[in-house]
């Protein structure tokens, strides 16, 4: 069984308008149980196992959108902060897809831990 010491983890680093990080969720148990790991967004990529870790990249795309001219009257602070989802599935006797009318889902009885992160964009 997976064990993951936060699900949460905050990213003290700032990162800049069109910057990445790398973010490290470490577990306990065998990696191998793992069987599909699925970013919230395509901001974050990259994700997969290292050694017992899940490791994602994670690169702004919110803040590139926003003009610049309106960063000090939305945004005073010089921030902007983000909170994005990776959703883990391990193994059991669930299938990872159901078919819901033409559209293939997630299966919601499918075992799985939601992962957070969270962190500022500097504009």
């Amino acid at each position: 069984m997976i064990k993951f010491s936060a699900t949460t983890v905050d990213i003290d680093e700032l990162i800049s308008v069109g910057g990445s990080t790398t973010v490290r969720f470490p577990f306990e148990g065998n990696p191998q149980e793992i069987t599909h790991i699925q970013p919230g967004c395509g901001c974050t990529a990259n994700c997969h196992v290292d050694g017992n870790s899940i490791v994602a990249v994670y690169t702004d795309q919110e803040a590139t959108s926003i003009d610049p001219k309106i960063y000090k009257t939305h945004y005073p602070s010089g921030l902007i902060k983000y909170k994005k989802k990776i959703t883990v599935f391990t193994e059991d006797k669930e299938d990872l897809y159901i078919l819901n009318g033409m559209n293939k889902e997630f299966n919601p009885k499918k075992s799985h831990v939601e992962l957070y992160f969270q962190g500022h964009v500097k504009l």
